[in-house]
């Protein structure tokens, strides 16, 4: 029983921006809906922003384990620098930001 079940995700990692923008926007409104309250139908809608951020994590998941599939000739340690310098430098730079806002 080595049954290996494949799944052809292609259509999926192309249209992975759209998804995790979509999330996005399932997030923003969830908080904004925490600041401006509606009633109605609305206000399910907006609840399920909580799903937004499930969604956006696996996408990213998703495009982390397609990136390092297919890194090709680049070593382990060459994929991890370049995802540092893709999310921590900006992190650090607007972590940055606030810590010089708070102290002056």
């Amino acid at each position: 029983m080595n049954d290996v079940i494949c799944i052809d995700a292609s259509g999926f990692s192309r249209q992975r921006q759209l998804v995790m923008g979509i999330a996005a926007l399932m997030i923003y409104f969830a908080h904004a809906y925490a600041i401006v309250p509606v009633d109605g139908v609305v206000a399910k809608l907006l609840s399920l922003g909580n799903l937004g951020v499930d969604i956006f994590l696996f996408a990213s998941g998703f495009g982390m384990y397609y990136s390092l599939r297919n890194m090709g000739r680049l070593s382990l340690r060459q994929f991890y620098w370049k995802r540092f310098v893709r999310v921590g430098v900006p992190f650090l730079l607007i972590i940055g930001q606030f810590i010089y806002c708070s102290i002056c």
